[in-house]
């Protein structure tokens, strides 16, 4: 099915998934979105890996990769740290995120096919892309800047 589609549209496709299942899960566990501030975290950031993926951004790439290895130790170690699972709703919801990040993480890091379709990408992209990743690198610095100066305001005024 990879060699069909194309490595990277499938890895598109499975984090597109992760933020269906993220999304899920937290409608799952709760039976609404009114939650969804805490875990708007994981959904911003399974959207972000989305973006960068389209934009052709190797940092991304491998960022999100770690990002979904980390999602599955999170996912996972909860299920076996309890004596007893209960299977409902949301563990399969929980375990559906797992698979999908596992195989988003294979596909990002170890696949030859993958990383040579990925370069071939990003040789020959449309210049509004290489645009958009220099605005939105800018964007994000520009973030970090402003977030780490609030907090050492609000540390040197405490």
């Amino acid at each position: 099915m990879l060699k069909r589609v194309g490595y990277y549209r499938s890895a598109l496709y499975v984090a597109s998934a992760i933020v269906v299942a993220e999304l899920a899960f937290v409608f799952s566990a709760t039976r609404t979105f009114s939650i969804l501030g805490v875990f708007a975290d994981r959904v911003l950031i399974a959207l972000v890996i989305v973006l960068g993926l389209w934009l052709h951004s190797n940092a991304v790439r491998y960022l999100g990769a770690l990002w979904f290895v980390v999602t599955v130790g999170a996912v996972v170690w909860p299920l076996f740290a309890n004596e007893k699972v209960v299977f409902s709703v949301a563990v399969v919801c929980m375990l559906v995120l797992a698979v999908l990040c596992l195989m988003a993480a294979y596909i990002l890091l170890l696949s030859r096919p993958f990383a040579e379709e990925f370069r071939h990408q990003r040789e020959t992209e449309p210049e509004y892309k290489a645009t958009l990743r220099k605005t939105a690198l800018i964007v994000i610095l520009a973030a970090v800047v402003v977030l780490t100066a609030i907090d050492i305001y609000r540390m040197s005024s405490s």
